[in-house]
């Protein structure tokens, strides 16, 4: 994927020596589902958020990668994704898939600025790169913040995820 660039920001894909970098990203995100839900999230025992091995899958494979916006201060925000595609099942078209963002963080002192925005733009052309023509994701209702972006992106609701507990 070519670098996209927008107002002093420029996208791309993640390498190795961004790793340092990401972790202290995700963290943020991370503390928000540990607060969130506990029962599901934990801070590492380690203390590290994604191990080196972990990122080099990410970005070595074909069907994912991680992209980065940067700006002169370095990492400010970044996407995960990947393509998928479901199991076979009778009713479902084979040729069904689409690409998943996993994660979309954008550092707490430089959200509201677009590079959410961007961040979403560049994870279109990706998507449009590997001829894939939907993006899913998923939200916690918790989210707010993250569901009004995402509905001011023009996503719309596909299903709704619903849980028990088992007493």
């Amino acid at each position: 994927m070519e670098a996209v660039t927008g107002t002093e920001i420029q996208i791309r894909p993640a390498e190795e020596a961004d790793h340092v970098a990401i972790c202290r990203l995700l963290a943020q995100a991370d503390e928000l589902h540990i607060g969130w839900h506990p029962e599901y999230f934990r801070l590492p025992e380690d203390g590290q958020h994604r191990t080196l091995p972990f990122l080099r899958q990410w970005i070595a494979h074909e069907q994912s990668d991680i992209l980065l916006a940067i700006d002169e201060a370095g990492l400010v925000g970044l996407a995960m994704v990947f393509i998928e595609q479901p199991l076979a099942f009778p009713i479902i078209r084979p040729e069904a898939r689409w690409v998943t963002v996993d994660n979309l963080v954008v550092d707490a002192s430089r959200r509201q600025q677009g590079i959410g925005s961007q961040l979403l733009q560049a994870v279109h052309a990706w998507a449009r790169e590997r001829g894939v023509g939907e993006l899913r994701l998923k939200v916690y209702e918790r989210n707010e913040e993250a569901r009004q972006f995402y509905d001011a992106q023009g996503f719309t609701p596909l299903s709704h995820e619903l849980r028990r507990k088992v007493e």
